[in-house]
């Protein structure tokens, strides 16, 4: 058996985080605040006669964007990126309250408009990925460290296991491993 002092030890290992679950509510939040998001900045450039006063107005939305991308990932920024676009395109260009538009330069505009979004939606999820694999890779650097210095301070084989053993069931008991053993082969 291990003594206390061993397992305040091993205690300083890191665990892994826990696996990403879908969660509704919070599908629901992301959705909420897209669709909503666009609606009140499509309101305020409604309300405030902005375009087509500004005619570059439809930047605007690239901060509700950016702000979701950043905050909740890809979804809430690519349903607010085509919540801004079809809002846009229904309550402030012309013919209004339709979803057609009169003019060429306007639907260009609107394309860019939306193809902008999308790659600034995808280029803010990647940058949360690798900064997620980054701060992973960090803990399970910490963890080999912290199992290695350990291990260097103890000769028995069977402290060792034990604190092996005792390790993993730690570092993986977010991913719901709750025992852990370790059966080495004998004569039989």
């Amino acid at each position: 058996m291990q003594d206390t002092i061993d397992m305040r030890n091993v205690e300083r290992i890191p665990s892994l985080e826990q696996r990403y679950i879908f969660s509704w509510p919070r599908f629901l939040l992301e959705s909420v605040l897209a669709i909503g998001g666009a609606l009140v900045v499509t309101g305020l450039i409604s309300l405030f006669h902005l375009y087509p006063q500004i005619p570059n107005i439809s930047l605007v939305y690239l901060l509700l964007i950016l702000l979701l991308a950043s905050t909740f990932g890809r979804y809430a920024a690519v349903l607010a990126s085509i919540t801004s676009f079809l809002a846009f395109d229904y309550f402030l260009v012309p013919p209004l309250y339709t979803f057609t538009i009169a003019r060429w330069e306007e639907w260009i505009a609107l394309f860019v408009f939306l193809v902008t979004a999308l790659l600034t939606s995808q280029l803010t999820a990647i940058m949360r990925q690798r900064t997620a694999q980054a701060r992973r890779q960090e803990r399970e650097a910490r963890i080999l460290y912290e199992l290695l210095r350990y291990a260097n301070t103890h000769e028995r084989m069977e402290e060792l296991l034990n604190v092996v053993a005792f390790s993993t069931m730690r570092v993986f008991e977010p991913w719901g491993v709750s025992a852990c053993a370790i059966l080495l082969p004998d004569e039989q």
